[in-house]
């Protein structure tokens, strides 16, 4: 991967040596300590005040380079290095506000037999995830999470998690849905906003819930958007993203004793649409820029990516776009990819995209999987003598040995010539993924005990009132 890596970045003319990374490690490093993060809460900053390396100035916190140095190479020496050999994995979509409706041909608000539909199909097709798919746009916001988490726990043994930091009368809610349903709920803490600043009220319920036995806390740094949030201008870019999840894993660390690596995650903002931008060369250079860097500093490739795409629709738009980005990333190191079937960024989401980003990347991991080297000179040329005997190696021995180990296993788009898909009725893509998804659906068992759901929804009867 390191030399595909080097390719590229010819390629793109991409100055990511090491030279340019210690640069930005140097210039992360003067950010926090003269600059710093923006933090006004008074029980966080008393709480950070008894760290070591930690300079608190009003309304800012910034930090010892010393420490900041310790901190990465501390976290270097604990990270393992990837096994050689790893299943490709795609999931964890993120809330979408709309629904993908093959048969209508349009784009709509989701119902509630949609947020089903997905769960079901999702966990059974083995697609892990937290937050409910799609939101439903049938409840307020304030109680939005609250119902799509409760219907996910009702139908499924994964999903089910709301899609911000709850408040504390919210939070009592999720855990007693905890209780009942006895698994953890999960909660995703975001604990920068971009530029260069802590979100205060996030740390707080951090210090405040961390050892809560109901919650699975998920502590991640921020998301700087190139040209809104971050400079369009590299190095300065990378300085400002990498300083901020410096601080977002010093507090990590501080609450966990752990040492989680740089979040490193960032997209282009495009002025022309006033949107944050997921797909695209722009958006692709920008992800091989952050791996380079976490690279550096880790020592491994990052073993994550994602599924993203502008397209409002599972069509070629999306295809292309997912295509492009999933194998590149694969090519610098990811075997997980985040998001899959979220369409239009995370506005839409369609249960037929999730069919096709399996495709997409178990053609990626078939793609990095290379090809199977014979080092004996002599059995080659012995093979080559053979088929010119028999005129051809369709029944060679190796052949046959090697033809499950070489050809990749995939579900959809078939290398049938025109006779052969004719003779198959004609399949489109769509009508095949269909076909997959109502097989899925109809292996999918689980379902919750009577007097849970009942309790469920007498929990979100009370949060009705209350929220």
């Amino acid at each position: 991967m390191g030399n595909m890596f080097k390719r590229t970045q010819a390629a793109c003319d991409l100055p990511l040596d090491d030279a340019y990374c210690e640069q930005v490690v140097k210039g992360a490093v003067k950010l926090l300590h003269e600059h710093g993060l923006q933090l006004t809460s008074h029980k966080v900053r008393t709480w950070f005040s008894s760290g070591k390396g930690v300079i608190l100035k009003p309304e800012r916190i910034c930090f010892e380079p010393d420490a900041i140095y310790l901190y990465l190479e501390d976290m270097r020496s604990r990270i393992d290095s990837p096994p050689q050999e790893i299943a490709f994995e795609h999931g964890h979509p993120w809330s979408c506000l709309n629904w993908a409706d093959i048969e209508q041909g349009v784009v709509r608000p989701a119902t509630e037999a949609d947020l089903v539909r997905a769960v079901k199909f999702l966990d059974a097709y083995g697609v892990p995830g937290h937050v409910p798919p799609i939101a439903l746009n049938a409840y307020p916001p304030s109680l939005r999470d609250l119902h799509g988490t409760r219907i996910c726990l009702e139908h499924s043994p994964v999903y089910g998690a709301p899609t911000h930091t709850p408040g504390e009368k919210e939070l009592d809610l999720y855990k007693q849905m905890s209780r009942v349903v006895n698994r953890q709920i999960w909660v995703l803490a975001m604990l920068i906003v971009n530029p260069m600043k802590f979100d205060d009220a996030v740390l707080e319920f951090v210090i405040d819930h961390h050892q809560d036995k109901e919650l699975a806390i998920e502590m991640t740094g921020g998301l700087p958007c190139v040209g809104s949030t971050c400079p369009l201008v590299f190095p300065a870019a990378h300085m400002q993203g990498l300083a901020e999840d410096l601080a977002a894993c010093m507090f990590m660390h501080a609450i966990t004793g752990e040492y989680p690596p740089p979040y490193l995650r960032g997209g282009p903002f495009d002025m022309r649409f006033m949107n944050y931008c997921v797909a695209g060369s722009e958006y692709a250079l920008l992800d091989l820029a952050n791996r380079r860097l976490h690279e550096y500093l880790c020592g491994v490739p990052r073993n994550w990516g994602y599924l993203l795409s502008m397209s409002r629709w599972p069509d070629q738009q999306a295809a292309h776009e997912r295509t492009v980005s999933c194998w590149l990333q694969a090519m610098n190191g990811a075997t997980f990819f985040h998001g899959s079937g979220q369409l239009a960024s995370d506005e839409v989401f369609s249960l037929e995209q999730v069919v096709i980003d399996r495709t997409i990347v178990k053609g990626a991991e078939r793609m990095v999987k290379g090809l199977k080297w014979d080092t004996s000179f002599e059995r080659s040329y012995q093979i080559i003598e053979e088929g010119l005997t028999q005129g051809n190696y369709l029944n060679h021995d190796s052949t046959l040995d090697e033809y499950r180990d070489f050809y990749g296993q995939r579900e959809l788009f078939p290398a049938m010539n025109l006779a052969q898909w004719r003779v198959h009725h004609k399949p489109t893509p769509i009508s095949m993924v269909q076909e997959i998804i109502d097989t899925y659906l109809a292996k999918h068992t689980f379902q919750r005990e009577d007097h849970e759901i009942r309790e469920l929804r007498r929990i979100c009867q009370y949060g009705e009132k209350s929220l």
